[in-house]
């Protein structure tokens, strides 16, 4: 049977008109739900302004991505666990207070998994995605653990408001590494989202010690373990705003 794709956006005038128990609601453990805050047209024209606390974001989920508020680094978050990215490649954990601009979350409770038995490319990878694992119609959030025979990933740098996107990744910050292992976050969005996020794959890194990481550019995988996670349901999150007449939580 064909699966389709179900979006809802949760507005901040739908939060006005119900109470924040509604906002509560959405925080759901149901599987098969990706949650997102932001959109990636947001993102492209400069709005980095943060929209959600990172101590909410983790209600949302366990397995996901984003970014810090003003490009201040990547975030990923694994296993429960909120890294965020440096330009010295350094990982920190970020403090609960802080924001994100754009981040998608997931309770990750994998579908599938399958065994990666030999090297194989980024490109033939994604290629064996397209014909083997994802559903084009369907968001799919993916972690795989591997060792790579070599890793390129970038990380943000701090930027002003309104500074567009593609400028601001030319002063990102590129790593390398050879014969590391370590776990790729990842998501598929169809093509069909248009602005809502970025369509295709987008895969975070993270190496095993926790120490290092960022947005995986390209990479060659030699042995390891994929899980995939295919989600019908789309939770677009309005973020932390409260009109006055609705009292804090």
């Amino acid at each position: 049977m064909k699966k389709y794709l179900s979006v809802t956006l949760v507005a901040a005038l739908v939060a006005f008109s119900v109470g924040c128990e509604t906002t509560k609601k959405v925080q759901t453990k149901k599987i098969g739900t990706a949650n997102q805050v932001g959109t990636a047209h947001a993102l492209m024209i400069g709005a980095y302004q943060g929209q959600m606390t990172i101590e909410r974001l983790r209600s949302y989920g366990d397995l996901g991505l984003g970014v810090a508020e003003n490009l201040n680094g990547e975030l990923i978050i694994l296993d429960g666990k909120m890294y965020q990215t440096s330009v010295n490649d350094e990982l920190v954990a970020p403090k609960a207070n802080s924001e994100t601009p754009f981040a998608t979350v997931v309770h990750f409770n994998p579908d599938k998994t399958w065994p990666i038995a030999n090297p194989v490319t980024y490109a033939d990878f994604e290629k064996m995605l397209d014909q083997q694992v994802v559903n084009p119609e369907i968001v799919a959030a993916f972690k795989i653990t591997a060792t790579f025979d070599t890793m390129r990933y970038s990380t943000l740098t701090l930027t002003q408001n309104y500074v567009p996107y593609d400028q601001a990744l030319k002063n990102e910050h590129v790593y390398e590494s050879d014969n590391v292992k370590g776990t790729l976050v990842g998501f598929y969005f169809p093509p069909f989202f248009g602005d809502v996020n970025f369509k295709g794959y987008t895969f975070y890194f993270i190496q095993d010690d926790t120490r290092h990481g960022g947005r995986m550019i390209d990479c060659k995988i030699r042995e390891g373990k994929m899980e995939v996670m295919y989600n019908e349901n789309v939770y677009l999150i309005s973020g932390d705003i409260r009109p006055p007449s609705v009292s804090p939580r």
